[in-house]
């Protein structure tokens, strides 16, 4: 019983140091982001100037020429960043399994004496029942499933930050879209703008308007994106943990009822030997 105790501590700090792991992939991100954010500033400040006015009337032009200068190469980037995190995710799942099958068979083992008994033959079949169920659930990781429930928590945060709906489309793909949609909205506003004078007092506040909108925008994402994927992390392993615990629940169990059995016995034989004790007692008195 001690043993399973210190199989499901380690599977607990094991869990723990997993999700902890993952910062160095959202992290990662995290810096694809604020490098996409310094693009997209020095972008919309280069952008917003008088002498491009008529650039700024056309949605068409500014969407292209952003996705061109900025966008492009952030694609490319947090493709590989989730690519290589849903891999890395389904390489701790299973590594996870098995460490702790490897525990398992190295701290609990069949009773391998040549005495025969209940107890005995009832242990060793739960052993060989909970070691063939774990097996199983490590078969049983589904990649696809990891890796679909992460690039759905960052889809979730691109439409959650900017109101888009996304869809199906990918992590890089998503952003694009999305953000290509604000700038066109923040800087778009001046194609309404029919006269040179005016618009050439208005545009400073306007660009200083977009550029703060933009970043906030960005850091928003970033602080959403990363919180949705490590919550997403935690709920994954920590269904895999809870999958592998109900596992152990019939030998838990077993020797819960065991325990209590011996308990049991104890008492019975500890009245034994007070029964014993009194009788010598009355004899040692008689004679």
């Amino acid at each position: 019983m001690q043993k399973l105790g210190e199989f499901e501590k380690k599977l607990d700090s094991m869990k723990e140091e997993i999700v902890e792991n993952s910062s160095q992939f959202t992290e990662r991100i995290r810096s694809r982001l604020l490098e996409f954010k310094t693009r997209g500033i020095e972008y919309i400040d280069e952008l917003m100037r008088f002498t491009n006015i008529f650039k700024l009337m056309s949605k068409q032009k500014i969407a292209k020429e952003f996705e061109y200068k900025v966008s492009r190469q952030t694609v490319s980037e947090l493709e590989k960043d989730l690519d290589a995190m849903v891999t890395w995710t389904e390489k701790s799942a299973r590594t996870m399994l098995d460490s702790t099958i490897e525990f398992y068979n190295k701290s609990i083992r069949a009773d391998t004496s040549n005495v025969t008994t209940g107890f005995i033959y009832d242990r060793t079949r739960l052993v060989d029942t909970v070691r063939n169920e774990l097996e199983t659930k490590r078969r049983a990781i589904d990649p696809a499933t990891l890796g679909g429930n992460l690039v759905d928590s960052a889809r979730g945060a691109v439409a959650s930050v900017l109101g888009v709906q996304v869809g199906s489309l990918a992590l890089g793909a998503a952003v694009v879209s999305a953000f290509s949609s604000l700038l066109v909205d923040i800087t778009g506003i001046l194609a309404t703008v029919a006269v040179m004078a005016t618009a050439f007092a208005i545009l400073p506040k306007k660009r200083r308007d977009a550029m703060k909108e933009f970043s906030g925008k960005v850091d928003a994402l970033i602080e959403e994106m990363i919180s949705g994927v490590s919550s997403q992390l935690e709920r994954d392993f920590g269904g895999i943990k809870i999958q592998v615990s109900d596992s152990l629940s019939p030998l838990r169990n077993f020797y819960k009822m065991e325990r209590q059995k011996l308990s049991e016995s104890k008492v019975r034989v500890s009245g034994i030997k007070s029964k014993f004790g009194e009788i010598n007692e009355r004899a040692v008195l008689r004679s």
